[in-house]
């Protein structure tokens, strides 16, 4: 059988003997003049339906037989097994999916990426999609989720895909038996309890560090003090913990000018509390603020702006001077990663983007970007980090270099609900 992989849109279908899955290759196109130098094209993970851009190289045979090892498909830097059987050649319909590609040339301009870290998924994060898996596996498909478990397009489409149903209201979910599980942002109280009154099994995917600024909020109402908010209206954290208080127990402040127009008797006990992914600078300027004209007024023992924004924050202030631009990889109603992209931007950094994945790379924006940072929020799976990093080797010569700023080890245990048996 002859192996023509060059023809746009056909498949290289392949199997790994020794493991037992399958992958295939999509060639996009071929580079090189006299003979075929590399491929760019994406590798599918059978396992975990994944599809990656990447350069195969060399790819210097045309042909070989079903049965043959295909030891032309280049070295362990491609991510490809090297005890591959060809098993079939055919249309794959992901190939319309992929971003489309511009020839890399042999003189590709060089591209320094300097790596955010650390970045991604935060032991909070990690915690709520463990939730849905789990609920999932004990109960079976579907499981109810008030709200995105967490503001990232690509995990809630990726537990859509595993049975999850995704609502915004309570009242969206017929009486069931199945889980209803509250994402990670916190809900008011209200919704636990209408869910109790529908005898619904209820889970909380509550962040514990969310969970803590509501504890602090209520015990300064019980202590008699009026609680300030600190955070941004409408996002579900700051619906959650204004829920956690009666009506007029709780007062949202956004901004310095918020601050100055607060007006309390001198005799008012005072406290604050904070969502937990602002920016830390700005949020830091408006406790001292609040201190400045209520010096009595009550803060947290400790900081409520959680480690993961503030470790990404400072991670993304290390890069930011060593850059010409900044990606951050996020969704746009992700409060902590609009925050990277804000602080990168306050460090100085003139291209500072948000970006959901590969697809959305600003390439006009970046053309004569020789060194580029790159950062996700705590919501971002790395798998889109990968993604993106394969885009730009497609086009160009890639460095990548790791800047860290601290190790993280934070860990959630599941709700009790959830937990093994012990």
């Amino acid at each position: 059988m002859i192996l023509d992989p060059f023809r746009q849109g056909v498949a290289v279908t392949m199997q790994d003997r020794s493991k037992g899955f399958t992958h295939e290759i999509i060639p996009a196109r071929a580079a090189g003049r006299d003979g075929v130098d590399a491929v760019i094209g994406a590798h599918v993970d059978a396992r975990q339906r994944e599809v990656r851009l990447i350069e195969l190289r060399p790819f210097a045979s045309s042909s070989c037989d079903g049965g043959d090892r295909l030891t032309s498909l280049g070295g362990p830097e491609d991510g490809v097994p090297r005890r591959l059987r060809l098993l079939a050649l055919t249309r794959h319909p992901a190939l319309d999916a992929l971003p489309r590609l511009q020839q890399k040339s042999p003189m590709a301009a060089k591209l320094k990426i300097f790596l955010c870290a650390p970045r991604g998924f935060c032991a909070g994060v990690v915690r709520a999609i463990d939730v849905v898996e789990r609920a999932l596996a004990l109960h079976g498909a579907p499981v109810y989720v008030r709200h995105e478990i967490v503001h990232n397009k690509y995990v809630v489409d990726s537990l859509k895909q595993k049975g999850a149903i995704f609502v915004e209201e309570l009242d969206e979910v017929p009486d069931t038996k199945a889980p209803v599980i509250f994402s990670a942002h916190g809900v008011p109280k209200a919704i636990p309890d209408a869910a109790r009154a529908r005898n619904l099994l209820a889970i909380d995917a509550t962040c514990p560090l969310v969970t803590k600024v509501h504890r602090e909020a209520e015990i300064h109402r019980k202590r008699g003090r009026h609680v300030l908010l600190i955070g941004h209206a409408g996002h579900p954290e700051v619906i959650g913990t204004m829920g956690q208080l009666p009506d007029g127990a709780v007062q949202l402040v956004e901004t310095l000018s918020d601050v100055g127009a607060l007006a309390f008797a001198a005799d008012q006990p005072l406290a604050f509390v904070t969502q937990t992914t602002l920016s830390v600078d700005d949020t830091q300027e408006m406790v001292a603020a609040l201190q400045a004209k209520f010096p009595a007024i009550h803060g947290p023992h400790k900081e409520d702006i959680c480690y993961a924004t503030t470790n990404r924050q400072e991670a993304v202030k290390a890069v930011a001077s060593k850059v010409e631009a900044m990606l951050v990889v996020g969704s746009p109603n992700s409060s902590n990663s609009q925050r990277l992209r804000e602080v990168a931007q306050s460090e100085g950094c003139r291209i500072s983007r948000l970006i959901l994945r590969a697809a959305d790379i600003p390439w006009d924006d970046l053309a004569g970007v020789t060194r580029l940072g790159l950062t996700a929020g705590a919501s971002a799976p790395d798998v889109l980090i990968d993604e993106i990093i394969d885009a730009f080797k497609a086009r160009h010569d890639v460095e990548v270099e790791t800047v860290s700023v601290a190790d993280e080890t934070m860990f959630f245990p599941l709700p009790r609900e959830l937990r093994e048996p012990s």
